[in-house]
């Protein structure tokens, strides 16, 4: 079973809990999944993800506006694609961008296998708009070793998650003797008994990491980051009931340690959002205010640790992103003035996009909220950016632009 990470975290810096989700994707009601838990979930037979035939697409259909802005300034915004099939985005080192298209039958919901979808890529030029399909950025596994790790098809995969050279799989199925449930359950075991996975050697060696998975930090999502040779990953869930996890798994120990701290009354609180450095094993990670950590696996059971001195930014701050070069830390800061409410339940607070140095613990705002305001208009406020839930976005390789997910909607924002 995954261990808990109980962070280190004063007392003077108690965050309240946060929810939020991990993948810009509509989730399901709790009525479906009270549902599709009352069939039998066997997992049939079915054709491997690369042999799943494509739903029609016409690119044409889709919207592309640009926002108008005065022409002195140098700010501008496209509305990249509105889909709500839209799994995962970000840049491509020409400057494109890339972003994925999901379609198939998800009426089965959480019993969902990675063979009932199918994702289309694009590749979206921002200088003329041109959108063409290319293949998927994914690592993939080889036939031989999927089929060993499904024991040649009689296992359904829930997720998979393939490391960079391919050698190595994080991959999710249930129980070999899962028969579902009856209409008596109780309601909290009404979440499936997902098992977390690591195979190598092209799924000749395969190693249980998590028997109750899915119990402790949820849906595996697609991406996650490998570190250290491919010893240690970072990756997310999509937690049933809302709160987002994180989990550290150390591939040498065969250990996965769940990331969350304590408070005084005995609450777990879960990081909202975090981001990995691209050249050290080191986190920004927000719990309410925004830390830097390393990650230390020497230290059994806590493989980060806060303390004061890694405390960057104080209070309302949200979703950070390393620069390209690890001299940054972006991240969205709530800024002060009314909410807004603007039909929804709960009040829209005005935020804009700052930056930290982590060497000099300099900051600078790189996108005001005036700004923000200015090139979305009210679109700013449907991001539901009240406190606590994350931004999903990506930072281009010069940091003067942002890919920005507000609700089934891609902007690309220039500057």
């Amino acid at each position: 079973m995954p261990k808990r990470v109980h962070l280190a975290i004063p007392v003077w810096q108690a965050a309240p809990s946060l929810r939020s989700g991990q993948a810009p994707r509509r989730r399901a009601t709790f009525c479906l999944l009270v549902a599709a838990l009352l069939v039998n979930c066997a997992p049939p037979q079915a054709a491997p993800a690369w042999a799943t035939a494509r739903a029609p697409f016409d690119i044409r259909t889709q919207t592309l506006i640009s926002t108008p802005v005065p022409p002195e300034s140098r700010l501008s915004a496209v509305r990249i694609i509105d889909d709500p099939g839209l799994v995962d985005f970000g840049w491509l080192p020409d400057g494109h961008v890339y972003y994925g298209i999901e379609h198939g039958d998800k009426s089965n919901w959480p019993y969902v296998s990675i063979e009932d979808t199918t994702t289309i890529w694009y590749n979206y030029d921002p200088l003329n708009g041109a959108v063409g399909e290319m293949q998927s950025l994914y690592p993939t596994v080889s036939p031989a070793m999927y089929q060993a790790i499904t024991k040649d098809g009689k296992i359904k995969l829930m997720s998979m998650n393939v490391s960079p050279s391919g050698e190595k799989v994080l991959y999710t199925h249930l129980p070999e003797d899962f028969k579902g449930v009856s209409p008596g359950t109780p309601v909290h075991d009404y979440i499936p008994p997902i098992e977390l996975w690591v195979a190598r050697d092209q799924g000749r060696k395969k190693i249980l990491l998590s028997e109750r998975f899915s119990y402790e930090c949820g849906m595996l999502n697609p991406v996650s980051q490998w570190l250290e040779n491919e010893t240690l990953v970072v990756g997310s869930c999509q937690q049933f009931y809302g709160l987002p996890g994180f989990f550290i798994a150390d591939l040498l120990n065969h250990k996965v340690h769940l990331i969350s701290y304590e408070q005084e009354n005995g609450d777990l609180v879960y990081p909202a959002s975090l981001a990995v450095a691209h050249r050290a094993p080191r986190l920004a990670i927000e719990f309410g205010s925004l830390w830097v950590v390393m990650i230390d696996v020497a230290r059994d059971g806590f493989p980060v640790k806060l303390n004061r001195s890694s405390l960057f930014v104080d209070g309302g701050v949200g979703s950070p992103l390393w620069s390209s070069d690890d001299r940054w830390v972006y991240y969205w800061r709530w800024v002060s003035g009314p909410p807004a409410y603007n039909g929804a339940r709960n009040p829209q607070y005005p935020w804009q996009l700052e930056r930290i140095n982590v060497a000099t613990r300099h900051t600078e705002t790189v996108l005001s909220e005036m700004d923000l305001r200015g090139i979305l208009g009210d679109v700013l406020y449907e991001t539901n950016m009240y406190y606590g839930v994350p931004v999903y976005w990506h930072l281009s390789g010069d940091g003067r632009q942002v890919l920005l997910f507000i609700k089934d909607a891609l902007f690309l924002i220039s500057w």
